[in-house]
């Protein structure tokens, strides 16, 4: 996947600011240092490069002084009376000769990308027989096509056309461009005459007859000079040609001409007759319609929006720090303080409930560790095999006359990995009344982890609700400052890391009663009480997803792991995407530039469904994360159609009609998600109705058969969690 940001700054040698975003065309800021590139539509990636190529040679070569602007090149006195045509033709093909010279692996670029524009007509040139084009026209054509297009130049356009591809300075491209504005006016004058001549009827005949020869003999002198060339082979070459012009103004061949009298290629453009006396001798017509044509291979426009997500941006808007979390817990433990009624029922949680919950889901996890030693050992052995290094053990040598194995052996063990386990826990507002439950299960998730050994992280994900009041809510749309670098908003994500194998233990116990007591008093209906750094949003679960491409590939190469679990648990489809630039359902295209990753595109234009556009959005990035990392999805559900009744969850091992998402996904009814395994009760003991024994009897034993599934679907819900894991 190309990097276009790095590609850009190792080619133009310094750290340029790139931005990609939702531009009509590839630009380049010489005095502030920045470049900006369009979202290319994906039939175009091949001009990706060349677009680069090009304004990377901007960056190397242009002065600053020199704008795509037309307005503000008129305000420049040493090129204001250049037409801009001219000047923006001859210093792009002075860029792009210089860069390729650099860099020649970028030749094959080049050629590939403009063959591609041509063929989907960008310079206005099919059907068109381009010998009828002006020499501007054919000059611009020839600068970029190379020996691709054959093209007629008569004698002195040819002597012109090597001045404009063997320039190397800025100097050099303003001398020359007032050479060719010189040259088109001497070549639009002796048009004119020649048409005066022509309707006076007082022109030589035979000079006629020779001037319509020369047109049709009239090819390029030197059109391979700076030209780039294909050969067959593959072996690309860029031409410097002759460095002296005299020599090849003086040189002849059966090609050329001495007189440039070539009426049908001297005019500014193309007309219906063929008469181009009366037009703009500076007037490109393939120059105009490549500019018209840019918007037909960009994705540009107000449906567009272009979602970059970096480290950098992760770490400075999205992640909590460690100074703001410890900053939230002051915070806390002042107004807990405070406030008597909190503080009784935070030490009795923090003391009796929380312990209590350790102790009594022990039996669980033990269950977790070993279906995870069992499976994992049964894939080990499967293909365990012996082999032998071919050096003698000399501890057995003794043997040989009893036994062949006396060379030192090797056990190699195929199928085993190193595994990771990097979790999210939705702290969506749909998620208040079984969030506490959720988060139980996913601390038994790092309980489990760390008996078996397993690196972990566990996050929570929703909005940032602090943002969103900061910025004035819903008012956010319209392009900030970094708009096109940044699209994504700022309170569209906030992630707070509750779980790291690399933390002390201490340190661990502190997070994990801190974000229990939290979630237990969203759950219970005393929210006053929570944490603040806890509050509860909306369902950023794509945003999550792409940020999960960055943390799992550091998680990876900081573990050396080799199976990366990714796991997910939630209780509902992503919401729709947040940016700058666009309101909520508004997006068309969305391009997904993930660091490390590459791009992604997902196109929803026509879809108007809510649901049907952010489930689109979804796919595509955890399809991309599915394709690097085992995904499991772990879904909470209060419809018991969608679980088997008997146990209170399903598996889905592949992906069908009702897991879209992810590698293994589990659905488990809210009513047997208990993670602890509570004390038997029994209505028996306290109901007066019950006058018989043998009644009571019969429903003790039914309410602890019922205890009995329940502690046995907890366990296995667990165990599947260690096989998909395994």
């Amino acid at each position: 996947m190309l990097n276009t940001s790095l590609l850009s700054k190792l080619m133009a040698r310094e750290d340029l600011e790139v931005i990609e975003g939702n531009f009509r065309t590839a630009s380049f800021d010489p005095t502030n240092r920045i470049l900006r590139l369009p979202l290319l539509k994906e039939e175009h990636k091949d001009a990706a490069t060349l677009f680069i190529g090009h304004e990377v040679g901007h960056a190397l070569y242009t002065p600053s002084i020199f704008s795509h602007d037309e307005s503000i090149n008129k305000l420049l006195p040493d090129i204001e009376d250049i037409p801009h045509s001219i000047l923006n033709i001859v210093e792009d093909v002075r860029i792009e000769r210089l860069v390729r010279e650099f860099y020649p692996g970028l030749i094959n670029d080049f050629l590939k990308g403009y063959r591609h524009l041509v063929a989907d007509n960008f310079f206005g040139i099919k059907d068109v027989d381009v010998d009828t084009l002006g020499f501007l026209d054919r000059l611009n054509l020839k600068a970029k096509l190379s020996k691709t297009i054959d093209i007629k130049f008569s004698f002195k356009e040819s002597v012109m056309m090597s001045k404009v591809f063997q320039i190397d300075t800025w100097d050099d491209t303003v001398r020359v461009s007032r050479e060719l504005m010189e040259f088109l006016d001497e070549q639009q004058e002796q048009q004119q005459q020649q048409q005066q001549q022509s309707s006076d009827g007082s022109g030589d005949s035979e000079e006629s007859e020779e001037s319509e020869d020369s047109s049709g003999l009239s090819e390029s002198l030197n059109s391979d000079v700076g030209d780039t060339e294909a050969s067959e082979d593959g072996d690309d070459s860029l031409e410097s040609g002759s460095s002296d012009t005299d020599a090849d103004a003086n040189a002849t061949d059966d090609n050329s001409v001495e007189e440039d009298n070539v009426s049908s290629s001297s005019g500014g453009g193309l007309s219906d007759t063929g008469d181009t006396t009366g037009e703009d001798p500076y007037h490109s017509v393939t120059d105009d319609a490549f500019r018209k044509n840019e918007n037909k291979m960009i994705n540009e426009g107000d449906g567009t929006s272009y979602l970059k997500f970096t480290k950098e941006q992760l770490v400075n808007e999205f992640l909590y720090t460690d100074e703001e979390v410890e900053r939230s817990y002051t915070e806390f433990l002042e107004m807990k303080n405070n406030q008597p009624a909190m503080q009784i029922y935070h030490d009795e949680f923090i003391n009796v409930r929380y312990k209590e919950f350790i102790r009594d889901v022990k039996p669980a996890v033990n269950a977790m560790v070993q279906q995870f030693e069992l499976r994992k050992s049964a894939m080990e052995s499967r293909k365990a095999r012996q082999s032998t290094s071919g050096s003698i053990d000399v501890d057995k040598l003794w043997q040989y006359k009893l036994d062949d194995h006396i060379f030192k052996s090797i056990m190699s063990f195929p199928d085993a990995k190193n595994h990771g386990l990097l979790m999210y826990v939705d702290f969506s507002s749909s998620m208040w009344g079984r969030l506490y439950e959720t988060v139980k299960q996913s601390v038994i998730l790092i309980m489990f982890a760390k008996r078996v050994g397993i690196p972990y992280e566990l996050y929570t994900f929703t909005t940032n609700g602090k943002k969103w009041k900061d910025n004035g809510k819903r008012n956010m749309f319209g392009k900030g400052e970094d708009y096109g670098k940044y699209d994504l908003a700022n309170y569209a994500l906030g992630m707070i890391k509750i779980a790291d194998s690399s933390w002390t233990t201490s340190k661990q116990n502190k997070m994990t009663q801190r974000v229990m007591f939290s979630s237990e008093t969203l759950t219970g209906g005393n929210a006053w009480m929570k944490e603040k750094l806890f509050s509860m949003g909306g369902t950023p679960l794509i945003e999550t997803a792409a940020y999960s491409l960055i943390l799992a590939d550091d998680f990876v190469k900081k573990h050396n792991t080799e199976k990366m679990n990714v796991v997910f648990l939630t209780d509902g489809q992503a919401q729709d995407i947040r940016t700058k630039s666009l309101g909520y359902g508004d997006q068309k295209v969305v391009v997904f530039d993930v660091e490390g990753y590459g791009r992604l595109e997902a196109n929803v234009g026509g879809i108007y469904s809510y649901y049907s556009r952010t489930k689109l959005y979804q796919k595509a990035m955890f399809d991309a994360l599915r394709k690097r990392y085992n995904v499991i999805g772990f879904f909470l559900t209060s419809y018991r159609k969608l679980v088997n009744p008997k146990v209170g969850y399903i598996v889905h091992d592949k992906i069908d009609s009702d897991n879209e998402f992810y590698d293994r996904y589990i659905v488990v009814h809210d009513k047997r998600l208990q993670a602890e395994d509570d004390e038997f009760v029994t209505v028996a003991d306290d109901d007066p109705l019950f006058t018989t024994d043998r009644k009571r009897m019969n429903t003790i034993k039914r309410d602890f058969k019922k205890f009995q599934k329940n502690k046995k679907s907890n366990k296995l819900i667990a165990q599947e969690f260690a096989r998909m894991v395994a």
